[in-house]
């Protein structure tokens, strides 16, 4: 199922079959089989019967200045979960950034699945979420303030959550396959969490008080262990920010995916040469050009999430 946040197509695999689902205005009933050569033919019903090799490609980071308010509307996706669009232009297509809630807690419509990503991220932004993840051992609940990264492909479930539940998703590519695996059975995969998924490390980060710094002038830090767990992939950040203070976002390099969320508080940004973008309440979220910096004041109080991915490949 593709893209996660606005599903448009779905593919269902079994005995050698695929069947693709596509939504949209109506068409020929679509049958793909994997292997071989290129090939299209129809039946005498009109079946189209495809024959496919093709691999997708990642497109390259298309990059440039994004502000979204937080005002932005809401649309219903996958098991049912609401999500909002924070980077619109998804920056050529190359990255997506979802605020995802659940307005009513409880039991999730979920099942066993897995992303074909090359990074993605799930910062809890309010209430609770309980989940499941493949060689991690027991559930646990991710709460306000934590994070996980999910490693290529490695299965995972959401099963409950809290009311009012906001999180933050965050993914590399932005259209990426999500594919069901309704048998997996998570008690029965061994737990192994030292194991690598394409380089890569199962990461949960638990804001725990060890990992803050504190800059001075108003400023505290605090790393979540996603560069180490993503061999520099991707790096992710929060900081916390006292009324008066300003923290700065040097000069972005080529080829990296810079995003700024507003989680609590509001500031005003400035990009590098002075262009203004003015006042920023929760919710707003800033996409950092490569090439360029900014800079935000905190008018009270505030906490942002600085997202940075390595988008060379």
């Amino acid at each position: 199922m593709f893209p996660a946040d606005d599903p448009r197509q779905v593919i269902l695999d079994g005995h050698g079959i695929r069947l693709l689902v596509r939504r949209g205005p109506g068409g020929p009933l679509r049958l793909s089989v994997s292997g071989g050569v290129d090939c299209s033919s129809a039946s005498p019903s009109g079946v189209v019967i495809e024959a496919n090799t093709a691999v997708a490609a990642i497109p390259p980071l298309n990059s440039k200045f994004s502000l979204t308010s937080g005002d932005e509307p809401w649309h219903v996706g996958r098991a049912g979960m609401h999500y909002r669009d924070l980077v619109p232009d998804r920056q050529g297509g190359s990255v997506i950034a979802s605020h995802i809630r659940i307005p009513e807690g409880g039991p999730v419509p979920d099942y066993p699945h897995f992303h074909d990503v090359v990074f993605q991220l799930i910062f809890c932004h309010k209430g609770w979420v309980r989940l499941a993840y493949e060689g991690q051992g027991e559930p646990f609940v991710l709460q306000a303030g934590e994070c996980v990264t999910q490693p290529p492909k490695i299965r995972h479930r959401v099963l409950e959550s809290s009311d009012d539940l906001h999180v933050i998703e965050v993914g590399f590519p932005a259209e990426h396959m999500t594919t069901a695996d309704h048998d997996f059975d998570f008690a029965a995969f061994p737990v192994d969490p030292d194991r690598r998924w394409d380089g890569q490390q199962f990461l949960r980060y638990t804001n725990d008080v060890n990992s803050w710094s504190d800059l001075g002038n108003g400023i505290r830090v605090s790393d979540t262990g996603v560069a180490k767990a993503t061999s520099d992939r991707a790096d992710v950040r929060l900081v916390e920010m006292s009324e008066g203070s300003s923290h700065a976002v040097t000069t972005v390099p080529n080829a990296l995916f810079s995003m700024v969320v507003v989680l609590a508080g509001e500031v005003t940004g400035k990009l590098e040469g002075g262009n203004d973008m003015g006042r920023l309440g929760e919710g707003a979220t800033v996409v950092i050009p490569v090439e360029s910096g900014a800079s935000f004041t905190a008018e009270k109080s505030s906490k942002l999430l600085l997202v940075g991915i390595d988008t060379a490949l």
